[in-house]
């Protein structure tokens, strides 16, 4: 299967794709209402909850707004991040929120909803969130090294 037919077959089969999905998919988080699919051998997954996804994403694009410079990023909106940039504003975040609550609760929760839940419930919705903190963890994040041959 070539890639834009592969794309277009995602598409078409994951309408409402998750905005964690390769943090998910890394691991770095959970969400339960992640759906994993399987296409062309790869896993794909789908959010349960339009509500939830447009949460997520409204937080990923603060995010990369708030990570422009200390990833050394262009404009946030010009055009699609790498993916290793990806994997640090997702895995980076879904961590920082993570640390947010864990020192404001003591909770050690993993899945995103429930923490994007939490932190909207503490801090009167996304744009009040203390970003300088969660952006600590996304230039502080650092994917799995590459295993030498």
């Amino acid at each position: 299967m070539d890639e834009d037919n592969y794309r277009r077959t995602y598409r078409e089969i994951n309408e409402l794709a998750c905005v964690f999905e390769k943090a998910v998919l890394h691991q770095c988080c959970k969400c339960h209402r992640a759906k994993h699919f399987n296409l062309a051998e790869r896993i794909g997954v789908a959010c349960t909850s339009a509500p939830s996804q447009q949460r997520c994403r409204n937080f990923l694009q603060i995010m990369r707004r708030k990570s422009v410079f200390t990833l050394q990023l262009p404009a946030p909106e010009s055009s699609p991040l790498p993916h290793a940039k990806e994997i640090k504003i997702q895995c980076g975040g879904a961590i920082g929120i993570q640390n947010l609550l864990q020192n404001s609760e003591g909770s050690s929760e993993r899945d995103i909803d429930m923490l994007l839940d939490r932190a909207l419930e503490n801090y009167r919705g996304l744009e009040a969130l203390p970003y300088d903190q969660i952006v600590r963890s996304v230039s502080g994040y650092e994917a799995r090294k590459r295993r030498k041959k």
